[in-house]
């Protein structure tokens, strides 16, 4: 009869399976935990948007698509909206993220730092905002506090994330918010994600972040792209995750000649890249008001003569107008 094979191990090596197996267990237990968190954010943000009063949609009046004059085949959305009842007046001075005013909006406490509320005028369905508990300026940088909380709301549903930089950029508040609103919102892909997807992406690379453009866009912007930086998190990566994404927005304010931000930007963040573009004013060609959705595929008019403007607009020439040469 033939020997049994026999392995033996060294115990350094032993000890170096059983390490192994160990810290495996406890990643995956970190993202299970993680990952259950996420699932009650979930729950909150669609079982409290149901039947609150305190919401009120736009009305939809009119829809349609225009396509870009390079890329047939990607349209900007533009819709014509308007509201069901006035706009709550604002007061001079008022803070419209106060906990009592918005406690009606309230969803749920992200952090020690951040809260979530709906937006309580939104353009699509189960659109929130990610608000800091105390007042800071809209236009104080983004910091790895604000990423944490972006990156939470991220994971708990298909969210994308977009922020306005002051009020050449589309600003509304001067309290410091960032929004979410579901990729589902468009129908299939989001139009600037294939854009990014049809550019060919040339430029330097730092820490696993490509620092390039878009090429369709001919205007002062930074694409950052990455892999497997909003995505897989835990409570053991997601802090180092957020400082990545604080680092990345930093070096390419940088990049923009924009480190103190004395010029109004857009910033967008989807699960793949980061976008910001720096904007000299918010009224396109003198009018048509454009946030960072405009830059995403999305124009949100109020009025006949809007409509009918953008329909027969390149939306790009549209982005030109707000936007700085380069």
């Amino acid at each position: 009869m033939a020997d049994a094979l026999v392995i033996k191990l060294s115990p350094n090596l032993l000890l170096g399976y059983m390490q192994n197996a160990f810290n495996q267990i406890c990643t995956f237990l970190a993202e299970q935990k993680f990952n259950h968190r996420m699932e009650i954010l979930r729950n909150k943000i669609q079982t409290k948007y149901i039947n609150n009063t305190n919401i009120e949609l736009f009305i939809l009046k009119q829809e349609t698509a225009v396509s870009l004059e390079k890329y047939k085949d990607i349209s900007f959305n533009v819709k014509m909206i308007a509201s069901k009842k006035p706009e709550s007046p604002k007061e001079k001075g008022s803070n419209p993220f106060d906990k009592e005013v918005c406690k009606n909006k309230y969803i749920a406490e992200l952090s020690s730092t951040h809260a979530l509320i709906y937006n309580e005028y939104p353009m699509v369905p189960l659109h929130i905002l990610i608000i800091t508990k105390e007042f800071e300026s809209q236009m104080a940088p983004l910091s790895a506090a604000d990423f944490y909380s972006v990156l939470e709301v991220m994971s708990s549903m298909n969210y994308f994330v977009f922020f306005n930089g002051g009020l050449n950029a589309g600003a509304s508040q001067k309290h410091k918010h960032l929004q979410a609103i579901p990729h589902d919102s468009f129908s299939g892909d989001l139009p600037l994600n294939m854009l990014v997807k049809k550019s060919k992406l040339k430029g330097e690379t730092i820490n696993n972040v490509q620092y390039t453009r878009v090429e369709a866009f001919r205007f002062a912007h930074v694409l950052c792209k990455f892999n497997n930086l909003v995505s897989g998190l835990s409570d053991e990566n997601i802090e180092e995750r957020s400082k990545q994404l604080e680092a990345m927005y930093i070096e390419s304010q940088k990049r923009l000649a924009n480190s103190k931000l004395n010029i109004a930007y857009n910033m967008i963040l989807t699960k793949e890249w980061m976008l910001i573009v720096l904007r000299k004013c918010e009224l396109a060609l003198n009018l048509i008001r454009v946030n960072a959705l405009g830059f995403v595929g999305s124009f949100a008019v109020r009025s006949e003569v809007e409509y009918e403007f953008v329909q027969n607009t390149n939306p790009i020439e549209i982005l030109n107008s707000i936007t700085f040469p380069i």
